[in-house]
């Protein structure tokens, strides 16, 4: 986050939030072009909430990158949070979209199969709250930070693995959605014997197609760390460190994939 970030989050002006970052003894690099004096956003949340005095719905929905729809939507669910003075809380809102983004990959052109959440609301045939809902218990396979934007509009969803029902999709598709090379993951195939469809190439190559049942076939029995991480709302560093500490290591002949019943308990 920015300082210029913050502060339209905050609707304040950027001095104000340098002012409590430094107060807190946070190091800025002023020396930097704008958009490049960031800091973390969770390591400054105490210095912005004393700046934080929420905002009416129309700064609200401006600063969150919100429809006046889809904030009726998480108002009605209860995802939007209203502070004592009756004003809605952007803070909450900004903790709800970094939660949604843990493990997301980054995203500067949005191209191919990524979709907004709006758009992915109407392909899905959800409402924004459900299709969060969806996100939170890691239903999708990949999804994006789209670096552009800020809010709500920063979250991108990729329904490429999303079709008719027996829809075949690439090896390199299943592996970027779980966060693996595709070479680690055709490997850790090949040796567990696990069902995939060879096909006939474009160039008259084989291909590796995995089906719908394929897929879940691999995801009730193994997890990717990417995956486990995303599920158990725990940083890198921390899931590794937990799973060294409790001697957890990956399924043999593999780096980053984990037998799902192993690691069932972090899930709870």
């Amino acid at each position: 986050m920015s300082l210029s970030s913050a502060a339209a989050l905050l609707g304040v002006h950027r001095e104000q939030v340098l002012e409590e970052l430094q107060r807190d003894g946070t190091t800025v690099s002023l020396d930097q072009p704008e958009g490049w004096q960031i800091f973390g956003f969770a390591d400054v949340k105490e210095a912005l909430a004393r700046l934080n005095n929420g905002l009416e719905r129309g700064a609200f929905c401006a600063a969150l990158s919100l429809s006046a729809r889809q904030f009726a939507e998480l108002e009605h669910d209860g995802l939007v949070v209203v502070g004592q003075s009756g004003r809605f809380d952007p803070l909450a809102a900004q903790d709800l979209v970094d939660g949604l983004l843990v493990g997301a990959e980054p995203v500067y052109v949005a191209m191919h199969d990524w979709c907004s959440l709006s758009e992915a609301a109407k392909r899905l045939r959800l409402s924004l709250p459900q299709l969060i809902g969806d996100i939170q218990r890691g239903r999708f396979l990949r999804i994006g930070k789209y670096v552009p934007k800020t809010g709500f509009a920063s979250v991108l969803v990729n329904l490429g693995h999303l079709g008719q029902e027996d829809e075949a999709i690439s090896m390199e598709a299943f592996a970027a959605g779980l966060g693996l090379r595709t070479t680690e993951l055709v490997t850790f195939y090949r040796r567990n014997d696990l069902p995939h469809r060879r096909v006939k190439g474009p160039r008259g190559g084989a291909q590796s197609r995995l089906s719908t049942g394929d897929r879940k076939a691999f995801l009730e029995n193994y997890i990717s760390f990417r995956s486990l991480g995303v599920r158990a709302g725990l940083a890198w560093d921390v899931l590794t460190a937990r799973l060294e500490d409790e001697g957890i290591a990956p399924v043999k002949g593999s780096a980053r994939i984990y037998d799902r019943a192993a690691v069932a308990y972090i899930l709870e």
